[in-house]
């Protein structure tokens, strides 16, 4: 239920920054049009070229793409926590990929309510994150499959049925307790 409920925090960020997102674009494409109307002045340049080149400077404000994928990983995050088969690696690489997201639109923020709430996002997404190493933790697991995200989080005390931890990135071997477990490429 915490979890759902910090998912449910995150939709309500997500909301926000969607709906605060167009008027970041347009106000920043005024601004870059006024200023280069300001340098036009006493410039004989192509007025034309110039602005057909303004709306594409202007896009690279936008985090349309961002707030898509963050809402499938939530959504997706909801399915697993709903199914029945084993979610903790499935949710770490979740995490991992919404924690992106998060700080690319914290870099392309250049509004304060928009930087409150994706720093918001990047808080609730780390409370989540910490929830699901907890899942992880206390499973009963043999052999993990992680990302750098969560390695340094995974404490292979609490588990102590773990054989291995494998590095998802590139299939290195973080830790072996049993002899069969050598290598993992």
């Amino acid at each position: 239920k915490d979890l759902t409920a910090k998912l449910d925090e995150m939709t309500a960020d997500v909301e926000f920054i969607t709906e605060r997102s167009p008027v970041i674009v347009a106000d920043y494409r005024r601004r870059l049009e006024d200023k280069v109307r300001e340098l036009l002045e006493e410039s004989t340049l192509d007025d034309g070229r110039i602005f057909q080149e303004v709306p594409i400077y202007a896009d690279k404000v936008s985090v349309d793409e961002e707030l898509v994928r963050l809402r499938s990983h939530i959504d997706a995050t909801r399915k697993a926590l709903e199914g029945n088969e084993g979610i903790g690696r499935k949710l770490d690489f979740i995490a991992q990929e919404m924690n992106r997201e998060a700080n690319t639109i914290l870099s392309k923020a250049n509004d304060l309510a928009t930087s409150n709430h994706a720093i918001e996002l990047k808080t609730e997404i780390e409370k989540v994150r910490e929830q699901i190493q907890n899942i992880v933790n206390h499973s009963g697991s043999k052999l993990l499959f992680i990302g750098d995200f969560a390695v340094k989080t995974i404490d292979p005390e609490t588990m102590p049925a773990l054989e291995a931890i494998i590095n998802l990135p590139d299939f290195s071997l973080f830790i072996s307790r049993s002899e069969k477990i050598t290598y993992a490429r």
